[in-house]
């Protein structure tokens, strides 16, 4: 995607209440998100474009946009990447959406750079 805007959002257990960064206790753990075989599998039901090459790898294609997902090496994931490609500023709304459906999904949360906030704060639609 030539010109393209690209961006990763980064889930893991964060805590509930968190509305910013800096509401993250400092000495917070956050626990394993599940194994990557369930993972996917959940993914994929939100979005079964979604397809899953290696064990840890998988994306999928939108309208303007492509989406990676990085699940990582091990077998019990710790976080997951959402590496975003947007051809456009209408196609980044929609991998958001995308975005926003997983994690609704799989009851997580996640940091995105983008935010005043630090934190992924789309809503799903």
């Amino acid at each position: 995607m030539d010109g393209a805007a690209s961006w990763t959002i980064y889930a893991q257990d964060l805590p509930p209440a968190a509305r910013h960064f800096d509401d993250i206790p400092a000495d917070h753990e956050p626990a394993p998100l599940g194994s990557r075989a369930g993972l996917a599998a959940a993914i994929r039901k939100v979005e079964p474009s979604a397809a899953f090459i290696e064990a840890g790898f998988g994306f999928l294609r939108g309208e303007g946009f492509r989406l990676e997902i990085e699940l990582g090496e091990r077998e019990n994931v710790e976080s997951i990447a959402f590496r975003v490609q947007a051809a456009c500023p209408v196609a980044g709304l929609l991998a958001d959406r995308v975005v926003a459906r997983i994690l609704s999904r799989l009851g997580l949360s996640a940091f995105d750079p983008r935010s005043p906030s630090g934190l992924f704060a789309h809503n799903p639609g």
